[in-house]
């Protein structure tokens, strides 16, 4: 969950900070939204964002490559199974009342669907965007507005206060920032933690790694506060507050 807070005027009820904390489906704009608004955002804690999956950039494959992996290392057979049973449930599928008996099967609430590998052409997702909406859509404006094709020598050169955090379970890892590239623009990586782990509400049976994790993630941002209420960078009078904050951020605080 995501929630945006606008705040007016001199209300700020979380101090002269602004914090954009996201994680699913727009994690990766945490990290943009730093890049390009610093003078509204302190800091982004962008939890589980695969800024290198667009254009090709992230390597082909790879989010099949590690749920491939994390089933390996669970169990090797069970993988094996999982491989095979695709060819057989074509088989199955292909037969009438097939998919009937699958989803009876599977005990499915509704028609089990198999998504079966397809093309992709991006003049015909043009046309058809087109015809609909009656808009092009511009293929290369991610990487013409953030400069995601040297996305890493970017960073580098013009953020700051952004943690990376992602769990080496998590498919959506192999398309993220999995090490340091400056002394503010830090990753944090944790060999079992899966999707978005650490945005979730805090419980006393969480394993250590994982209280660990928020930890340092909560002294970064400590610090972020600490230095903006020294010497903030908002833009005065600028009317409009932006807080992006998640559900776990709001529990820690208060």
């Amino acid at each position: 969950m995501a929630n945006l807070h606008r705040f007016y005027g001199q209300s700020v009820p979380l101090g002269s900070i602004d914090v954009a904390m996201m994680d699913p489906y727009v994690r990766v704009l945490a990290a943009w939204f730093r890049i390009k608004y610093p003078n509204i955002v302190d800091g982004a804690l962008a939890s589980s964002a695969p800024v290198f999956d667009s254009e090709d950039l992230a390597p082909e494959n790879e989010y099949c490559s590690i749920v491939s992996r994390d089933f390996k290392d669970i169990n090797e057979k069970c993988y094996d199974y999982i491989a095979k049973s695709w060819k057989l449930m074509d088989e199955v599928a292909s037969e009438p009342g097939g998919i009937d008996n699958l989803s009876l099967t599977f005990s499915s609430c509704g028609e089990l669907t198999m998504f079966e590998k397809k093309s992709f052409n991006l003049s015909t997702f043009k046309e058809d965007c087109f015809e609909k909406y009656g808009v092009y859509p511009h293929d290369k404006w991610i990487s013409t507005y953030y400069g995601v094709q040297d996305l890493k020598t970017s960073l580098k050169k013009s953020a700051s206060n952004i943690i990376f955090s992602n769990g080496l379970l998590d498919p959506f890892s192999g398309a993220s920032i999995l090490e340091d590239i400056s002394k503010t623009v830090v990753a944090i990586t944790t060999k079992q933690g899966s999707h978005c782990l650490d945005l979730g509400p805090p419980h006393d049976d969480d394993p250590k790694w994982l209280k660990h994790q928020r930890e340092k993630e909560l002294k970064i941002i400590g610090y972020w506060i600490k230095t903006a209420d020294s010497s903030s960078n908002q833009v005065p009078g600028l009317g409009i507050w932006l807080v992006l904050v998640s559900v776990y951020f709001i529990i820690v605080y208060g």
